[in-house]
């Protein structure tokens, strides 16, 4: 009777702890996007390259020492040399030939041409595996050649670091799906120790059919292979946490803004409906991006003023005053406060907009991207009183009337400017796509997915497989 007590309660820790985690694919993309340097932890300041036609070790000046990575599923990835980018050949291994390259299997048939990472004792460090034999990529201080034994010249373990993200080599704009029972929306985004965290609402469809909603985190090296997301919040109706806006630092810590948007009793079979009026606005701290404490309300409308009905949140510090901080949220229009703590906040004013505000600072003005029925619209002010229109919703579409998935609506904008980062260059534009129409309650809470696109200009976009009109 005790071993099947202490099976039931091993079995329930299991259920607990898989129900925080959605296992289901999203990556919807074959190629990666990365461009990598291999670095030999054995031969410090060495990197994997090819040099006159022979594998090696080489300083960086060796232009073959950059090599693009792309996945071949969730494992395994090809790793092919930039020396001659329009002519590729890819790395391999073979029993009879050794390590060199190839320029057969760029199709990717050839197993031998795949490899993948096992982590090592050391952070940062890993075991570079060949699919086709198991074995390790090691090196003895004169050549390459694979071994099921570790090398003693500190086990031979390799670093790949990022030099560069090629937006070209993603083949969808999709880069993270829904499906029957899910929903991903509105996408949050914070690129940290070149990692991308995407912080995101993620609605569920339960046995009964009811919905519920709650804010999950997936992270990913080179937005095409993302994680399994992360639930971060509970699954409760009554609460529904949802719709996170904004990650900023404050006081040492990580701050996510989110709202709650309590639907109880709401089911998949029901008529179209939206949140009650208890829906309110919150943050989370965080020292490491991954374990969020409690929520604490946002009391923007002054200490002692209950907030009343409103949704998604965006903090973001004052251009000119260090320490000082407002938040924009949704009720009749974007409207705004400021606080010095995050907890004794001054309403100060508002502006037409839609939803899913985005705030930033550039050329000491202050912008806004907002969602409107249509459309992400763009409005900027220097003094938060006086806002002006740059960009109109109607202008920033992307091809939602060509995507089914998005035909409904392309909506809440994330935008994350990386145009001083060398390893990317460009605005990025993360969002979510609703489709197909018509809007109903069953379509809207399952298979609405992420999009992504980029701009040098925040005018004219470019998104995987756009078409060329010029």
């Amino acid at each position: 009777m005790r071993l099947l007590f202490i099976l039931f309660l091993l079995t329930q820790l299991t259920v607990h702890i898989s129900a925080q985690t959605l296992n289901f694919s999203f990556s919807v993309n074959k190629t990666g996007t990365g461009l990598y340097q291999i670095e030999c932890k054995a031969e410090p300041g060495q990197y994997l390259a090819i040099h006159d036609g022979e594998a090696g070790l080489f300083e960086k000046s060796v232009p073959s020492t950059v090599w693009r990575k792309s996945w071949v599923n969730d494992s395994f990835f090809y790793l092919d040399c930039m020396e001659k980018p329009k002519n590729a050949q890819r790395f391999r291994a073979t029993s009879y030939l050794g390590v060199n390259l190839t320029t057969s299997g760029l199709d990717g048939m050839n197993n031998d041409t795949q490899w993948r990472l096992k982590p090592s004792n050391e952070k940062g460090w890993f075991y570079i595996v060949h699919r086709t034999s198991g074995r390790l990529l090691q090196y003895d201080g004169q050549k390459l050649w694979i071994s099921n034994d570790l090398h003693p010249r500190d086990a031979v373990k390799w670093k790949m670091t990022l030099q560069k993200l090629d937006l070209s080599q993603i083949e969808c704009p999709r880069i993270m799906m829904g499906d029957d029972y899910h929903a991903l929306r509105n996408p949050c985004v914070v690129y940290v120790n070149d990692m991308f965290y995407m912080y995101h609402t993620v609605v569920f469809t339960g046995e009964n059919e009811e919905i519920l909603y709650t804010v999950g985190v997936s992270k990913s090296e080179d937005l095409v292979r993302w994680t399994p997301t992360k639930i971060l919040t509970e699954k409760d109706q009554n609460i529904s946490c949802s719709s996170p806006g904004s990650i900023t630092r404050f006081d040492g810590k990580w701050i996510l803004s989110l709202q709650t948007y309590p639907m109880p009793g709401n089911k998949r079979s029901g008529k179209l409906r939206f949140a009650n009026e208890s829906r309110r606005n919150w943050i989370m701290r965080s020292d490491d991006l991954e374990n969020w404490s409690e929520r604490e309300l946002l009391k923007v409308m002054g200490p002692d003023v209950d907030p009343g009905t409103m949704i998604d949140p965006f903090i973001l510090e004052d251009k000119d005053e260090p320490g000082k901080w407002w938040c924009f949220f949704k009720r009749d229009g974007a409207s705004y406060s400021y606080s010095y703590d995050l907890k004794n906040w001054t309403y100060a004013g508002r502006t037409e907009a839609g939803e899913n505000i985005y705030a930033w600072v550039e050329n000491d003005e202050y912008y806004i991207m907002h969602s409107p029925e249509r459309g992400m619209g763009i409005k900027r002010s220097r003094d938060m009183k006086n806002w002006e229109e740059v960009v109109n919703p109607e202008d920033l579409v992307l091809d939602q009337d060509n995507w089914e998935w998005g035909s409904q609506r392309v909506t809440a904008g994330h935008i994350v400017d990386l145009r001083d980062d060398p390893r990317v260059g460009k605005y990025l534009l993360f969002f979510h796509g609703q489709g197909p129409s018509p809007k109903t309650t069953e379509i809207i809470h399952s298979g609405t997915d992420m999009g992504i696109a980029w701009s040098d200009d925040l005018i004219t976009w470019d998104w995987p497989g756009k078409k060329n009109t010029n």
